[in-house]
C-alpha cells in the first residue's frame, strides 16, 4: 500500500510538473510574439510566469525524483544549488505578486494617476528588483552563513533549515 501512494504521489507530480511547463510556456511564448500585450501590469505576469516556468523547470523535476527515491538523488552540493533556485524563485514570486497587487490597487483606485504612477520603466525595475532581493537574500545558506540548505522528506526538496538558525527565518519573515 505504501508503494502505491508512492508511486500515485509521483505521477501527479510529474503530470502538475508537465502542465505547469506547457502552460508557463505557453504564456511566454504568447507575450514574447505579441509584444503590444507587455502592458506594465503583463510585465508583471510576465516575471510571474517566468518564475512558475523557473519552478517547473529547476525545481519540480528533483521533487518528482525525491518522491520516487524517497531521498535527495543527487549529493549535498546539488542539494545547495537546487534549494538556493527553490528560494530564490519562491521569494520572487512573492514579491512579484505584492507588486501586481500593488500594481491592481494603483489601478482601481487612482485611475487617472496609474498611466503616470505605473510606467513601463517603473514595471521593469520593479522586475528586476524582486529577482535581485530574492536572488541575494537566498545566498546565507548557500555559503553556510546563518542557515544551510537540507533535503526535507515532507517536501520533497532542498530548502533551509529553518529551525537550526533562528535569525535566518526571522530575516525572511521580516522581509516578507
Amino acid at each position: 500500500m505504501v508503494q502505491l501512494w508512492i508511486v500515485f504521489r509521483t505521477l501527479i507530480l510529474a503530470l502538475i510538473n508537465v502542465l505547469a511547463l506547457v502552460g508557463n510556456f505557453l504564456v511566454c511564448f504568447t507575450l514574447y510574439r505579441r509584444q503590444f500585450l507587455l502592458t506594465p501590469s503583463n510585465k508583471l505576469v510576465f516575471s510571474l510566469t517566468c518564475s512558475n516556468l523557473a519552478f517547473s523547470t529547476f525545481v519540480l523535476p528533483f521533487a518528482v525524483a525525491s518522491s520516487f527515491l524517497q531521498k535527495w538523488p543527487l549529493g549535498s552540493l546539488w542539494c545547495s544549488v537546487a534549494g538556493y533556485f527553490s528560494l530564490t524563485i519562491f521569494s520572487s514570486s512573492m514579491f512579484t505578486l505584492s507588486a501586481i497587487s500593488y500594481d491592481r490597487y494603483c489601478a482601481i483606485v487612482h485611475p487617472l494617476k496609474y498611466p503616470s504612477r505605473i510606467t513601463s520603466y517603473r514595471a521593469t525595475f520593479i522586475i528586476i528588483l524582486c529577482w535581485l532581493v530574492s536572488g541575494s537574500c537566498s545566498l546565507p545558506p548557500l555559503f553556510g552563513t546563518w542557515s544551510s540548505y537540507e533535503f526535507t522528506i515532507a517536501k520533497l526538496s532542498c530548502l533551509p533549515a529553518w529551525s537550526s538558525n533562528h535569525g535566518f527565518s526571522m530575516f525572511w519573515v521580516t522581509k516578507l
